[in-house]
């Protein structure tokens, strides 16, 4: 097998330690033992994969360190090791594969600042740290060379504001930095990103959200008020749950005329639900539960069938058909109606009829029980009295 160039035995059920010998498959262009029930340490052996291009040991329980000569594997692309026990820090000779375009560290028990120099490496394009115990230094000056279409480091234990180099990242198509501690406000320079996807949910960012478009809102979570100026059109899923956002709810919501699915439970919602959401043809779903809504519920058009109690749950202000809660509006007394002498001629009426009808009746009952039974002739009166002497 020393000619091998591609092995791949992934979700298996393999399991003990990986062999040392693997490492004498020096042909090998990628290797990938994901997704089975390795144990132990990475097998220094497998360094000797100079022709390595990927190497994918993910899904296993891989302990100990990362490898200090990792980047001995000059010609690797794609280095994945995540969803392991991995422990101890990146080691700082993988800023030597210069042609590096994909790692992904997530999701083990790593330590220690996220190094600098691996934004240095000019190849590096899709970045996955979170899940570990990574943090950043906020001293530290980072000049990215990289070019990065995602970057994610969500569920680290970074801290301080959202870093500016990031506004470099021109290209970068997906943030997630979200179950942090970061804090301080939204940054102007984020909002003028072309990133399609911001994660920023779980960390303590307030303040007032930006004018922003559509395509990135739909997945932003973070804590701000929804602004009355976002007006995006093209959306159908707009998901903005488990936040701290505060304020109404923007009327401008009833112009996705695309929408199907609007979640804005778990936050700190109020006012009412706008009326302009019944103008919304392709909502299926609509979640707004756990906030501070108060008032009618919108009805027309699909808001008739949005009848799930669930979606609208501890809001105690809420009324309306779809939850079955009368709203005061319903419990007012109403007005006398126009044609009040004909309803009381035709009262009157009926009492009368009914005086008449219940007298005939009275009277049958009596007849019944006997009380007017007619009167039987003496002669018979007399044949009685023989018959009981």
């Amino acid at each position: 097998m020393s000619k091998l160039v591609f092995l791949d035995l992934s979700g298996n059920s393999f399991h003990g330690n990986i062999p040392k010998e693997i490492g004498n498959m020096t042909k090998l262009q990628q290797l990938s033992l994901s997704d089975n029930n390795f144990f132990g340490e990475i097998p220094a052996s497998i360094l000797n994969l100079k022709e390595l291009k990927t190497l994918d040991l993910s899904y296993n329980s891989l302990s100990m360190e990362i490898p200090i000569d990792t980047g001995n594997l000059s010609n690797i692309t794609t280095l994945d090791f995540s969803n392991n026990n991995l422990t101890s820090t990146i080691p700082s000779s993988i800023q030597k594969l210069i042609k590096l375009e994909t790692l992904y560290l997530q999701n083990n028990l790593l330590t220690g600042d996220i190094p600098s120099w691996l934004f240095d490496i000019k190849s590096l394009k899709y970045l996955f740290l979170g899940g570990n115990y990574l943090a950043w230094n906020n001293k530290a000056k980072v000049t990215p060379r990289c070019t990065l279409f995602v970057l994610s480091m969500r569920s680290c234990v970074l801290s301080g504001e959202i870093p500016d180099w990031i506004s470099t990242q021109k290209t970068l198509g997906i943030l997630d930095l979200s179950e942090n501690q970061l804090e301080g406000t939204f940054p102007l320079w984020l909002a003028e990103m072309n990133v399609n996807y911001i994660f920023l949910s779980g960390n303590n960012l307030k303040g007032f959200l930006p004018p922003y478009s559509i395509q990135q809102l739909s997945k932003f979570k973070s804590s701000f008020s929804i602004s009355e100026q976002l007006l995006w059109r093209t959306a159908k899923l707009l998901n903005i749950s488990h936040n701290n956002l505060y304020g109404r709810v923007p009327a401008s919501l009833g112009d996705l005329e695309n929408l199907e699915s609007l979640d804005l439970s778990y936050n700190n919602l109020s006012g009412s639900i706008p009326q302009s959401l019944a103008k919304l043809q392709q909502l299926t779903i609509l979640d707004v539960s756990n906030n501070k809504l108060t008032g009618k519920i919108p009805i027309g058009s699909q808001m008739d069938t949005m009848n799930n109690p669930n979606f609208y749950a501890n809001n105690s202000g809420l009324c309306g058909m779809q939850i079955r809660v009368p709203c005061l509006e319903y419990l007012s007394p109403t007005k006398p109606p126009k044609v009040e002498s004909k309803e009381t001629w035709f009262s009157w009426e009926g009492v009368g009829i009914g005086y008449v009808v219940g007298f005939f009746v009275a009277v049958g009952n009596l007849y019944l029980i006997g009380y007017f039974v007619p009167t039987k002739p003496p002669n018979h009166r007399r044949q009685q009295r023989r018959q009981r002497i």
